[in-house]
C-alpha cells in the first residue's frame, strides 16, 4: 500500500504543480499583453513597467517569453535609452538566435548610439535570416542604408534604399531617405523628385516639406531654386509640426526661403529663432553652420549649398 500512496501524493503534488505553473504563466502573459497596448498608445514607460512584470512574473521552469524582451526593447528604444535597448535585443537573439526582428532592432539601437559598424552588421545578419515578410523585409535595408549614409558613403546607401524601394514602394520613408542621400552627393534634381514622391504618399510629412524647401531655396544651380515655392513648402512645414527640435529646422528652411526671396529681415529674426529653439539640442559643429547662415543673411546674401 505504501507505494500506492506515495504515487498518489505525488500525483497531487504533480497536479498541484501544474496549476501553480498555469497560474503564474496566466498572470505572466496578461502583464505582456498590457505593455503592449500601452505600447500601441505611446505609452512606452508603462509598457517598460508591464513587459519587466511580465518577465519577473514568468515560471522559472520555463522559457523566458522572447516577445517580453524584445517588445521592452523595442519600447526602451522609443524612450532613447539605448543601452537597455541593446540588452533586450540581445536577450532575444539569445532565446531566438534567428530573431531577424530584434537584429534589425538592435541595429537600430546601435545606430542611435552612434555605432554605425555595429548596426551594419546587424542589418546584414536581419537581411541574412530572410525570414521577414512584407513589408517588414524593406526595414533593415532602409536602416542599413541611413548608417552607410551617416559614414558618408552615400552610393552605397543609394543602393539600399532601391532595394527597400523595390520591397515596399509604398512606403514614403524610403523615398525620403534616399532624397537626402542624392541632396549629400550634390544630385538636386533627384533629390527634388523623391521628395516629391515623398510628398505623394504621405502630404503631410512635415521633413519633406522642410528638407525641398531648403532645396528649392539652396541650391547652387539657379534652375532648382523658387523661392516662393521655397516659401509656401517651409510655411507648411512648420504647421504640421510643432515639436521644439523640428520647429527649429523648419524655421532654418523658412528663413532660408525669405533670404531667397531677398526679404533679409524676416531671414534674420526667423534664423534667430531657429538658433533659440536648437542651441541647446544640436552639437557645435551644427550650430556652427546655423551662425554662418545668420551672418550671410545679416549681410543680405541668401545661402547656397556648396
Amino acid at each position: 500500500m505504501r507505494p500506492i500512496i506515495l504515487a498518489l501524493v505525488a500525483t497531487v503534488l504533480i497536479a498541484a504543480c501544474a496549476g501553480l505553473v498555469t497560474t503564474k504563466l496566466t498572470v505572466a502573459l496578461s502583464y505582456c499583453d498590457q505593455g503592449l497596448s500601452a505600447q500601441n498608445a505611446g505609452k512606452f514607460d508603462r509598457a517598460i513597467k508591464n513587459y519587466t512584470r511580465c518577465i519577473d512574473a514568468y515560471p522559472v521552469n520555463k522559457k523566458y517569453p522572447v516577445a517580453a524582451f524584445h517588445n521592452r526593447g523595442t519600447a526602451y528604444l522609443h524612450e532613447d535609452q539605448f543601452d537597455k535597448a541593446i540588452g533586450d535585443f540581445d536577450q532575444a537573439i539569445r532565446l531566438k538566435p534567428d530573431h531577424a526582428l530584434a537584429f534589425n532592432n538592435r541595429g537600430v539601437a546601435y545606430d542611435h548610439r552612434g555605432d554605425r559598424d555595429g548596426a551594419i552588421a546587424d542589418f546584414d545578419k536581419a537581411i541574412a535570416l530572410g525570414t521577414l515578410k512584407g513589408p517588414r523585409k524593406a526595414w533593415p535595408f532602409n536602416n542599413r542604408g541611413n548608417a552607410y549614409s551617416s559614414k558618408g558613403q552615400y552610393d552605397r546607401a543609394i543602393v539600399d534604399f532601391n532595394e527597400a524601394i523595390g520591397l515596399n514602394p509604398d512606403d514614403a520613408l524610403n523615398y525620403f531617405d534616399r532624397g537626402n542621400a542624392y541632396q549629400e552627393k550634390r544630385r538636386y534634381d533627384r533629390a527634388i523628385t523623391d521628395y516629391k514622391k515623398t510628398l505623394r504618399l504621405k502630404p503631410d510629412d512635415a521633413h519633406a516639406h522642410a528638407h525641398l524647401a531648403w532645396v528649392r531655396a539652396t541650391a547652387p544651380d539657379a534652375v532648382f531654386r523658387n523661392g516662393k515655392r521655397a516659401l509656401e513648402l517651409a510655411e507648411r512645414a512648420i504647421k504640421q509640426d510643432r515639436d521644439a527640435h523640428n520647429l527649429g529646422h523648419n524655421l532654418e528652411s523658412l528663413a532660408a526661403a525669405y533670404a531667397e526671396l531677398g526679404r533679409f529681415e524676416n531671414a534674420i529674426s526667423t534664423q534667430l529663432q531657429a538658433i533659440a529653439l536648437l542651441k541647446k539640442e544640436v552639437d557645435k559643429r551644427s550650430m556652427a553652420d546655423f551662425v554662418k547662415h545668420l551672418k550671410r543673411y545679416r549681410a543680405h546674401k541668401p545661402w547656397r549649398m556648396k
